[in-house]
């Protein structure tokens, strides 16, 4: 059977996932199937792990980050914060317990204002993860290895959960029957 492994960090990367579907991919091949696997290479995670999953079976591609926004805006106020740091939230000889006026105050109020947009943007764009950003360049490898052979099956293991539609994307347009596995526990845990 020709298996397409689809998941989102893989041997070198060392990560729980990585472990678990690097040894679930390799006892396949052990057993005589035909395994593919299309993975990230762009991930912030060390790259310790050994494998004896042959390299040459693994398509890596892009991660673009979707969120570099909001590492920008966390810039923004942390630059805010020092400019500000001098100022004195209140006139000499003012009580003690009096509110912040004057830059603190607009500092305090630029602030919550950057954090909400930030919230809101990833509201907006992390859908169904921080993740998505590596589905156009997951599907277009994908799509290139299942035209390039006939595969049976394709195998998407997540988290995080953009793996399991671009598993779901694959499936539908090259007509490959799709196994999802959720690695972790999800009837009790509350994320």
């Amino acid at each position: 059977m020709r298996i397409l492994v689809v998941t989102w960090t893989f041997p070198p990367f060392n990560a729980m996932g990585a472990i678990r579907v690097g040894k679930f991919s390799s006892y396949l091949l052990r057993q005589g199937h035909d395994v593919w696997v299309l993975s990230a290479r762009d991930v912030d995670l060390p790259q310790t792990l050994d494998s004896d999953f042959p390299d040459s079976q693994v398509s890596r591609t892009r991660l673009p980050d979707v969120n570099w926004p909001s590492r920008f805006a966390s810039r923004l106020v942390r630059a805010l914060k020092n400019t500000l740091k001098g100022s004195s939230p209140a006139s000499p000889g003012a009580d003690s317990g009096a509110a912040a006026s004057g830059p603190q105050l607009d500092h305090e109020v630029r602030k919550g204002l950057l954090k909400r947009i930030d919230q809101l943007y990833m509201n907006i764009t992390n859908i169904p993860d921080a993740f998505v950003g590596w589905t156009p360049f997951a599907v277009r490898s994908g799509s290139k290895l299942l035209r390039s052979r006939e595969f049976d099956l394709i195998f998407a293991s997540g988290p995080p959960f953009i793996v399991l539609l671009i598993g779901y994307v694959l499936s539908r347009r090259h007509r490959v029957p799709w196994v999802m596995e959720f690695r972790d526990r999800w009837a009790d845990d509350l994320y």
